[in-house]
């Protein structure tokens, strides 16, 4: 019996032999996947100067990189036979039929680069390092070159970014706000009291150090460094036992957490003659102030630094 064989363009079943189709060392017949019908050029098919028809489509296309791929044959680089729209198509659905295989591929190998950079992360890192290095030029310049080909899809996606973490964004600048008037403000109080030849020498693990004895509460009214934080939109302020323009330090001795409207009232009060006035006065936290600062009979004993 005679095998059959189907012509690509035309769709016609022909007998698979070399009357029908052309000879080909590839393919499962050894022969052409077109019919020698479709093959033959008539006049009319011949493409003006500096075009060519497309195999798939039969649409008559300029021959350059725009529309049509360039590949290796034979040690010569040729335009592909095939549009770039056609094979776009075809790949389109080749990755349909395909789409849970590839799935189901991804998956499994993501799994096992996930192992394999556990277990080498540190030789991994030092090679990307090292090339980094050695092509820093060469990576910067395709860099540049990438963004300014894509300029317009990067400022699109940088923008769709934007808008989707815009809370997160808000939320994270209100903290760094936050964090960073805290700084501001720690800093400053150094420098006046560096400016009048007093001691400086609190640390960040000291003042943690004393928020936890307090409870993170104010010292004198109690508020805590919550509700301190909704009412004021910033951290608990740290408080000069002693005021500075007295002569109080900025050191584990002399600070301690209070709310900005007990630091505002107290201003550079005597803390024995402003405290027991207040409404929210409590000899437990008077006590427990005294006893964290040292203070027996209205006078502070030295101790040990922590």
């Amino acid at each position: 019996m005679i095998q059959t064989k189907v012509c690509t363009k035309c769709g016609k079943e022909l007998p698979a032999t070399t009357e029908y189709f052309s000879p080909l060392k590839s393919g499962k017949y050894g022969l052409r996947p077109e019919c020698k019908e479709c093959r033959r050029i008539t006049p009319d098919r011949i493409p003006k100067q500096g075009y060519r028809f497309c195999s798939k489509c039969n649409e008559e296309l300029p021959e350059t990189e725009e529309y049509f791929r360039i590949e290796k044959n034979r040690g010569k680089f040729i335009f592909r036979g095939i549009c770039k729209k056609c094979q776009k198509l075809i790949n389109n659905r080749y990755y349909i039929e395909r789409k849970e295989y590839y799935k189901e591929y991804r998956e499994h190998n993501k799994s096992k680069h996930q192992q394999y950079y556990n277990d080498n992360r540190d030789k991994i890192l030092l090679q990307n390092c090292k090339y980094y290095l050695n092509n820093s030029e060469t990576l910067k310049q395709k860099k540049k070159v990438y963004y300014l080909k894509n300029r317009d899809y990067i400022n699109e996606k940088n923008k769709e970014n934007y808008k989707k973490n815009l809370e997160q964004r808000k939320a994270y600048d209100k903290y760094r706000n936050i964090r960073d008037k805290a700084k501001r403000r720690i800093n400053h109080q150094k420098y006046l009291a560096r400016k009048k030849d007093l001691e400086a020498t609190l640390t960040k693990q000291q003042w943690a150090q004393i928020l936890k004895e307090f409870n993170n509460q104010c010292a004198y009214c109690g508020t805590s460094a919550e509700e301190h934080l909704q009412a004021h939109s910033r951290n608990m302020e740290q408080e000069h036992f002693i005021p500075l323009s007295k002569g109080g330090e900025y050191t584990h001795n002399n600070i301690i957490p209070a709310c900005r409207s007990c630091n505002s009232s107290k201003n550079n009060k005597d803390f024995f003659e402003w405290y027991p006035e207040q409404e929210f006065y409590s000899k437990e936290r008077e006590q427990k102030i005294l006893k964290h600062l040292g203070y027996k009979q209205e006078k502070q004993q030295l101790r040990m630094a922590l």
